[in-house]
């Protein structure tokens, strides 16, 4: 019951920084969010022996360079479309997450 409030709080901060503070809007934040704990995730299965603190910090470091390919990307265009930009990397997480179910389909083990 903890930790689902902690994750929420964690992204009711973020959005607070962003909006409160730098006065942006973010629409694809939950996106960015997926990114770092799908791979928080992948390196404490992929790395035998990786301490927590450490795949959390990489999973960080790798939701901040997914999010600088987008940012980049919106920056490059004539047009600020940022975002536009960040709506789209809400719908490319979506489309990434269910080719993952088509290649590697979720099964329950009873035992």
């Amino acid at each position: 019951m903890l930790i689902p409030f902690l994750i929420f709080s964690l992204a009711a901060l973020g959005l607070n920084i962003l909006t409160g503070y730098a006065g942006q809007l973010s629409l694809g934040t939950a996106a960015f969010m997926a990114v770092g704990a799908f791979a928080a995730y992948n390196l404490e299965l992929r790395v035998p022996g990786i301490p927590m603190l450490a795949s959390f910090i990489l999973a960080g470091v790798v939701a901040a360079l997914v999010g600088i390919v987008f940012g980049c990307r919106a920056c490059a265009s004539r047009v600020s479309i940022s975002r536009v930009a960040t709506l789209a990397a809400q719908f490319f997480r979506r489309m990434g997450a269910d080719q993952v179910r088509l290649v590697f389909p979720i099964t329950a083990h009873r035992g």
